[in-house]
């Protein structure tokens, strides 16, 4: 028998090639969110490999996450396909169809059945968060942080079989695979926990040590950038943070669970009913790859925004196990014609494309129909790449945009929150275009911004100036007698409406400015002179 490849390897690739990229066309509406354009702009502020040896750099993507992986993708994407999303979307798309593929093919060589193959392309094609997060371009990490897991599990599969686990080459890619699936998300941390089961019962001892040693130089390399701390986002531990989420949380949270993953769900009681004491080992082992989203209670309290990354891995691997304990039973093998059996998966999962196309659209609409989207496609696609200056209202979070157009060659984009750096620019200036939009997304008159920005000489009394330190960046401003009352942050054109904040985000850019500003009785501004924020070392 041969390992690699056979006639189901090229079957099951142009079957998920084919299911993944028919939503192509539903995708296209994929924009840049404020974590795109935020990753965007520092991949290309700096080089290749600063990211994952200087600290002042990779800082300023996390402080509680060492993901740098991510900015080597964006930084790669940029450079070679420039600043729009449809590259975005194929390579989102192209992981996706790689991770489909390579698990149904681990599936198939491991029970030696194409079938089986071909029913764990139906489980992961019927989670319905997974396009959703294919739109979201910024969990590009955790896909390709999946398909090296993937592919490991399937090289020690085909190493065992052909009796070269002390393979040289093996070893330098298992090494390799592993350290970089560990430094595309932490959740591939519970891999390493998987592999020395599978190296401790096969007594693969070099391997066994070769992936230990690809953990400990993660943790060192991770200590040298982040330092150690259990603090979550908010500044507090991750134990509380958990332990506050409400009953009604909790309960939402496993509604839209079993919603979206309803298949998946069914194939695990299915499988433990066909192979309770295997399934219940192979579930052990995929909820490896759940622990870590304890970690995030952010998943639990808005699983339609999170958790369709948070507890992808998991749902791969639980998808992988119920097909290989239901495969693996003498129950499921009872002679029925080929034809019967492949029509039972086939005439399903073309279903789904048409259900997955249904559930796409809907969601499509709720995102382009934000004022955000709106924006962004004026600033992206319709204007003219020629000096201009934006006034944004202040929920719009994706100002980077501007500093992306920048560091890629092309200064033509200014924007700002400062209605009344505005006004001033736009009386000054006849070389510049100036456009504004409102909250709805819609573009306004210089006019009608004059009009809702008149000044106003009621100052914010500053309790404590933006700061950073040890890892938090926090402030506190009087709030009395205002309406809304924040920061700008100037470099990056957008505004952080808060009197008081305290979280562990991003570090500062190196000599970061901001501004204070107020509103009140609706029209009335005030902002500060432009300031340096503290960077408490």
């Amino acid at each position: 028998m041969k390992v690699w490849p056979t006639p189901i390897f090229y079957a099951l690739a142009l079957a998920s090639f084919l299911i993944f990229f028919s939503q192509y066309s539903a995708l296209s509406w994929g924009t840049f969110s404020d974590d795109d354009t935020h990753m965007s702009q520092l991949s290309l502020s700096y080089g290749w490999f600063a990211p994952y040896f200087t600290p002042e750099v990779y800082q300023q993507l996390s402080i509680v996450h060492f993901t740098p992986v991510v900015l080597t993708l964006y930084k790669a994407v940029l450079t070679w396909f420039g600043f729009n999303n449809v590259a975005f979307i194929i390579v989102q798309l192209t992981l996706i169809s790689l991770i489909g593929f390579t698990s149904a093919y681990l599936c198939s060589k491991k029970t030696q059945n194409g079938l089986a193959g071909f029913a764990c392309l139906l489980l992961i094609y019927s989670n319905m968060s997974v396009f959703p997060m294919i739109s979201r371009f910024y969990t590009v990490h955790y896909l390709l942080g999946a398909l090296l897991s993937v592919v490991i599990l399937l090289l020690v599969y085909r190493a065992w079989y052909a009796n070269k686990l002390n393979n040289y080459v093996f070893l330098t890619s298992l090494f390799m695979l592993s350290f970089f699936a560990l430094l595309s998300k932490e959740i591939y941390i519970m891999l390493i926990p998987l592999l020395w089961c599978v190296f401790w019962r096969i007594k693969a001892w070099k391997a066994f040590a070769l992936v230990s040693v690809s953990l400990l130089t993660y943790f060192c390399l991770r200590f040298y950038m982040l330092g150690v701390s259990a603090d979550g986002r908010d500044g507090e531990g991750f134990v509380s943070s958990l332990l506050s989420l409400s009953l009604d949380s909790w309960i939402r949270f496993l509604a839209w669970y079993v919603t979206n993953k309803w298949l998946i769900c069914l194939a695990a009681f299915m499988a433990l009913f066909f192979a309770p004491k295997k399934m219940l080992i192979y579930t052990m082992m995929a909820g490896l790859f759940a622990a870590p989203s304890l970690a995030a209670p952010h998943a639990f309290q808005h699983p339609e925004l999170h958790g369709d990354r948070v507890f992808f891995m998991f749902d791969l691997a639980l998808s992988m196990a119920s097909i290989l304990a239901v495969f693996s039973s003498d129950k499921t093998r009872i002679q029925r014609p080929l034809a019967l059996q492949y029509g039972a998966i086939c005439l399903p999962l073309m279903a789904l494309v048409f259900i997955q196309r249904h559930e796409l659209v809907l969601f499509s609409k709720s995102q382009t129909s934000t004022p955000w989207y709106f924006i962004n496609e004026q600033l992206m696609h319709r204007l003219e790449k020629r000096p201009t200056v934006v006034l944004t209202p202040l929920g719009y979070l994706q100002g980077e945009i501007m500093n992306i157009y920048r560091l890629l060659g092309n200064d033509w984009l200014e924007i700002t929150q400062n209605c009344q750096q505005f006004m001033e620019q736009a009386t000054l200036s006849t070389a510049t275009s100036f456009l504004a939009f409102d909250q709805a997304g819609q573009s306004i008159s210089v006019t009608q911004v004059q009009k809702n920005c008149q000044p106003s000489q009621n100052h914010v009394n500053i309790k404590k100036p933006p700061t950073f330190e040890d890892g938090v960046l926090s402030w506190s401003l009087d709030s009395s007698n205002a309406e809304s009352v924040g920061i700008l942050f100037p470099d990056r054109g957008i505004a952080v409406g808060a009197a008081v904040f305290k979280q562990r985000l991003v570090r500062p850019k190196p000599n970061e400015t901001y501004q204070v500003y107020k509103r009140e009785h609706g029209n009335s501004w005030w902002f500060s002179d432009i300031m340096a924020i503290q960077v408490i070392e």
